[in-house]
């Protein structure tokens, strides 16, 4: 085992050789004006040089489906290639290899910094669990994100302080705590002198995390004794309490108000507290207003908590549900915001900026099931059916800084964007991971139907949402109807509501299926906000063809993705809505196509790889499929020995797991209901899996 001042000193050195060009600094001698984010940094993976050397936070024993611990699944697009680390899981949506990042690393702390300095972020309280202490080369990997956040922090002008989480601890509460400032943070890492380290009254600021929960150890008079220390050593000592701290309710303690009016600041764990921006409101009058009177009147300064959403179905699994706690597309936050700075409260805590476990974070996230592996349930910012990019709640805290600093109220809806590049729009329609359509079987009033009819000949052409039909996932958009006419014959559907202006970079693409030979006359057009369209431009897809549903694209009963890169015609447009359209002339006929995979983004076909990560060997085939038998044959690659076979469905769910003794064959599948699922098959080392949709039923 490395001894851990040793690996400590090696750490120095490497930061200490790097030379850093300074921004300029948000100031640190105030905590007044500022919004705070919850800082973990524990994340680490194998092969990482970390002291751990090992899975740390993502998962346990290690990443594979049903062993994970976050829900909310990270976007990896703006990290280097040398800091992904694969994850055994199928690649992601858009086929990106399916990797993590390891906090550990040098240039990972600086992304994340970096990410603060651009969206205007002022800072974090770098989370530092006790019981991790208990571990020497845990307690070595904290160290060094200890050093690197503050590196960091001067790197990019943000601001810092340390946190300590107190859960879990037992009766060496006090000596356990103390210790460590004296001797670590004071004392080897004389983490109050960097210059970004946040002061209060010329303070350096100290958090003690879990004052007065009932499910953390400590008496009032212990815990008492552990804050006045922390004054006596002439630190701005703020708390973190329950949300009755005040009024004595559920999940406190009783008898600690000496022990709160003690603190210099109080700040309520309000992460679950409410559902919806409606609870907000009511959390508002029951707690926030009389908190704040009672701040003012025992001369204790107030931190209030703001959260996005929650959730950590995958974490503790049958503790929440999916989805826990909606982000409703940001509006929940919001709300929060709204109502804190109406009580001028000149602070705030945003909680948290990497927390993946229980979805909290502010980090890039995935975007839509475009931005995650289809053999794991993960959370995405398009759960709630509106499209969000995966750097939306960092710029969306960005504008909410901007109010606490500037002491304006905000106003009753957020300006920032719902997307930035290079992710303006993606979907696949997938419930509980996609944007959903803003119109279903909605004409678009613009362009009159002419010469259609429904399907065999009756009522009005459709445009609905099916399943088990998709090419990514199950759900898709059909058209169908009838051509009545040998001249001109259309229909246009209004599908999504957006808001994009197309770059140089932009492109469209979706896959489309068509049913029939009208269904080769389908195609996805985009309205402009000048009354322009794509269609009626030169724009061409990738084979040559013209954008305009008269140019037939596709094959029957075959998924063909169409893509153009439409900066070239309409850069500088900006794109009302998508729609879904048929528009033909010369025959008579039915129509009726299946379209999925709706995409508008820059750099269209990049993908971000990590170097071995996966062996193309190392694959496997199996058929029918779509199967109808419960039959299932497989076709193996000559290298690869599978020693265990498992099917998830698709919340990442075993439904069936046994081990191969010989050589696999084929497995009977029967009890298993319709739906979609993956097969993954493991030879001890490596995970590899297959989509498979089940059609028992006639």
């Amino acid at each position: 085992m490395p001894n851990p001042k040793i690996v400590l000193l090696a750490i120095y050195f490497i930061v200490s050789s790097v030379s850093y060009s300074f921004a300029q600094a948000v100031d640190p001698s105030s905590i007044y004006g500022k919004v705070i984010c919850g800082y973990q940094a524990w994340f680490n993976c194998p092969g990482d040089d970390s002291p751990l050397d090992r899975w740390f936070a993502w998962a346990y024993p290690e990443p594979a489906p049903g062993t994970v611990d976050i829900e909310l699944y990270p976007d990896m697009s703006e990290y280097a290639p040398e800091d992904l680390y694969p994850n055994n899981f199928a690649n992601l949506g858009d086929g990106t290899p399916a990797a993590f990042f390891s906090s550990y690393s040098e240039s990972v702390t600086r992304l994340h910094f970096s990410w603060m300095e651009e969206n205007d972020i002022d800072g974090v309280a770098l989370q530092r669990f006790i019981t991790q202490l208990e571990e020497p080369l845990l307690t070595a990997n904290r160290d060094s994100n200890a050093v690197r956040v503050a590196r960091a922090a001067e790197e990019y002008g943000r601001i810092f302080y340390m946190m300590y989480d107190i859960t879990e601890m037992g009766s060496d509460l006090f000596t356990t705590v103390t210790e460590d400032w004296e001797e670590r943070m004071l004392g080897e890492l004389d983490i109050t002198s960097y210059s970004q380290y946040l002061h209060q009254d010329g303070k350096p600021v100290v958090c003690i995390w879990g004052v007065g929960f009932d499910h953390i150890y400590g008496t009032s008079d212990e815990t008492a004794h552990l804050i006045e220390w922390f004054k006596d050593q002439g630190n701005y000592v703020i708390g973190g309490v329950p949300v009755e701290w005040r009024t004595g309710g559920v999940g406190s303690k009783p008898g600690f108000d000496t022990v709160y009016t003690k603190l210099d600041m109080v700040s309520p764990w309000t992460v679950g507290a409410f559902h919806t921006p409606e609870d907000a409101d009511i959390y508002n009058e029951n707690y926030l207003e009389g908190d704040v009177a009672y701040c003012e009147a025992n001369d204790l300064d107030y931190l209030p908590v703001m959260f996005a959403g929650i959730s950590f179905h995958n974490w503790e699994v049958g503790s929440s549900s999916q989805n826990f706690v909606p982000r409703l597309g940001g509006d929940l936050l919001w709300k929060q915001v709204q109502n804190i700075r109406d009580l001028s409260l000149p602070s705030g805590y945003v909680a948290m900026f990497d927390e993946y476990n229980e979805s909290t974070a502010i980090m890039p996230a995935a975007d839509s099931y475009f931005g995650v592996p289809p053999d794991q349930y993960f959370l995405t910012l398009a759960a709630d059916g509106v499209y969000r990019s995966p750097d939306f709640y960092l710029r969306l805290t960005g504008e909410l800084t901007q109010h606490f600093r500037n002491g304006t109220l905000p106003g009753p809806t957020f300006t920032t964007s719902p997307h930035s590049a290079p992710f303006f729009f993606r979907t696949s329609l997938e419930q509980q991971y996609d944007a959903q359509a803003d119109w279903l079987n909605t004409v678009d009033m613009d362009i009159p139907v002419t010469n259609v009819s429904g399907p065999n000949g009756t009522a009005s052409p459709v445009l609905d949402l099916v399943d088990n039909q998709g090419h990514l996932g199950t759900s898709c958009l059909q058209i169908a109807g009838e051509d009545q006419s040998d001249e001109v014959s259309l229909v246009y559907f209004q599908v999504f509501d957006v808001d994009i202006v197309v770059e140089e970079d932009t492109y469209l693409s979706y896959e489309i299926m068509p049913l029939n030979e009208g269904g080769r006359n389908v195609a996805v057009d985009l309205f402009m906000t000048d009354d322009s369209n794509l269609r009626d431009t030169d724009a061409i897809d990738q084979f040559g063809n013209g954008m305009h549903p008269g140019n037939q694209r596709g094959v029957i009963n075959e998924w063909t993705e169409v893509r153009s890169h439409i900066g070239q015609w309409v850069a500088g447009k900006t794109i009302d809505r998508i729609v879904i359209a048929y528009d033909y002339g010369p025959e008579v006929r039915p129509f009726s196509a299946y379209i999925d995979d709706v995409r508008i983004q820059n750099n269209l076909g990049e993908v971000t790889s990590v170097d071995e990560l996966i062996n193309p060997k190392l694959t496997f085939k199996v058929f029918p499929n779509p199967n109808n038998s419960g039959l299932l044959q497989f076709e193996l690659a000559e290298d690869f020995h599978p020693k265990f076979c498992q099917i998830y469905n698709q919340l990442g769910q075993v439904v069936w797991s046994q081990p191969i003794t010989g050589s696999l064959e084929q497995l009977q599948v029967r009890s298993l209901p319709d739906g979609l699922y993956f097969v993954q098959l493991s030879d001890g080392q490596h995970h590899r899996s297959q989509k498979l949709i089940l059609q028992l039923e006639e």
